[in-house]
């Protein structure tokens, strides 16, 4: 009788922790995700693959992170399946318009991107990336409305800042972009991409570089040369982009096929 009350109780034990999901660990996941700590990243969901697997969060950060790595058609099919499950949730429709956006599918971006600001808790991430959408149809008006959202919600984001100022250029409105950039550049000083598009903007406007930095490589000088030729070709100053392309076709280290491209361009405008 006795025997047969304590195989009774073996049998009522609860499942061993070490089977459980660990969620602090999925914590540290989410965390190098964000700083784009990417292998460690994929270390962590790989260990912590058999306990969590169902679950939904690790679903969302797996799919999260092959946006980050750039494996865009995974990301998106797996945004997508999380948005059907949880229509409520505007990360996962957010997810899969920002893949789609960069694959270059823009009309299922914004069918996306439209689901996830409507609803209240959409991120700056989820109104930028509409902004830039929007930006593409020319729909100015409500691309800077997007902007302004995101701005709103994350005024520290220096992509923020950064895809407003852009879109300003979009519109030839170089004046009114370069306070954009500039506060953007603030933010993030060493992001080439912000810096480029201040060259350009200022190109805009007529000021171009006029020496090569002392500890500028001859790639990096042919590539500023090459940037405010294209925005002289923006503003329609297209004598002074030729000449830009020029310099830069000469400055590069290597034969630099892009400056040869933009050169031709502007020629045919003329």
């Amino acid at each position: 009788m006795r025997l047969w009350a304590w195989a009774i109780c073996v049998c009522a034990l609860p499942a061993s922790p070490a089977h459980a999901c660990a969620f602090a660990d999925l914590d540290f996941a989410e965390q190098a995700i964000a700083a784009n700590r990417l292998i460690q990243a994929q270390e962590m969901l790989e260990a912590a693959t058999t306990a969590c697997s169902s679950e939904e969060r690790y679903l969302a950060l797996a799919a999260a992170l092959r946006l980050q790595q750039g494996e865009l058609a995974d990301a998106r099919s797996r945004f997508e399946a999380l948005a059907v499950d949880n229509p409520e949730n505007p990360q996962y429709a957010s997810g899969a318009g920002r893949a789609a956006m960069r694959q270059g599918d823009n009309a299922a971006a914004l069918d996306w991107l439209m689901r996830a600001t409507m609803m209240p808790d959409a991120d700056w991430q989820a109104w930028s990336s509409l902004g830039i959408v929007l930006d593409s149809r020319r729909h100015w008006a409500e691309s800077t409305l997007a902007y302004e959202q995101a701005l709103a919600l994350a005024p520290e984001e220096p992509s923020a800042w950064n895809n407003r100022g852009y879109s300003l250029i979009m519109q030839r409105r170089a004046e009114e972009a370069l306070p954009f950039l500039e506060a953007a550049q603030r933010l993030a000083p060493d992001d080439r991409r912000i810096g480029r598009n201040r060259l350009i903007a200022a190109a805009m406007l007529g000021n171009y570089p006029q020496y090569q930095l002392p500890a500028e490589s001859a790639r990096d000088w042919a590539s500023r040369l090459n940037d405010a030729g294209y925005g002289a070709m923006l503003a329609g100053n297209y004598a002074d982009a030729e000449r830009l392309f020029d310099q830069a076709i000469e400055a590069s280290d290597v034969y630099f096929a892009r400056a040869a491209r933009n050169r031709s361009l502007a020629q045919e405008a003329q």
